[in-house]
């Protein structure tokens, strides 16, 4: 979806190739929300920027606040009050991965619904952007109740790879 893309790299500089069928749900200041919504599904991609600190941005409990952080704000349930939070019943598994040449801590894991009973599986790659001193976190999850997720989750995951920077 060329229009989606080009939203894309004008709000945040980056380049995405992203299907048909996508939109935008949300764009704040170095955050967006694309998604695609069926009556029986939903996947979504989360990207958004981070001012690299230290190398502690890069361990399991710092991905896991920064998303939290992210999704409480910015991605809300069907119910009033509630959002997408990790599970932490299930502890996400990271690992350290070259992520099209840059460093990245792969995590992968469950989410659901503070205040409902939504979730499903998400993954995401946050990596490391030497040159301009920031982090950058992309994130695909799936919503498929009553359907195998796998296949869904490996279109988030051809999705994420599709990234570019400048």
């Amino acid at each position: 979806d060329k229009v989606v893309s080009a939203k894309i790299k004008k709000h945040l500089n980056i380049e995405f190739s992203v299907p048909k069928g996508y939109e935008v749900a949300a764009q704040k200041e170095n955050f967006m929300w694309i998604r695609k919504e069926t009556p029986l599904i939903s996947q979504g991609i989360l990207i958004y920027k981070t001012s690299y600190t230290d190398d502690s941005t890069f361990t399991r409990a710092a991905i896991v606040t920064a998303r939290d952080s992210v999704t409480k704000q910015y991605i809300p349930g069907p119910l009033d009050g509630s959002y997408m939070t990790t599970m932490k019943d299930y502890p996400p598994l990271t690992k350290e991965v070259d992520f099209l040449g840059n460093y990245a801590m792969e995590t992968r894991g469950l989410w659901r619904v503070e205040g409902d009973f939504m979730g499903g599986p998400f993954l995401s790659y946050t990596l490391l952007v030497p040159n301009k001193k920031e982090v950058i976190c992309l994130e695909g999850y799936v919503y498929a109740p009553n359907y195998k997720k796998r296949n869904y989750l490996r279109e988030m995951e051809a999705i994420l790879y599709s990234y570019r920077s400048e």
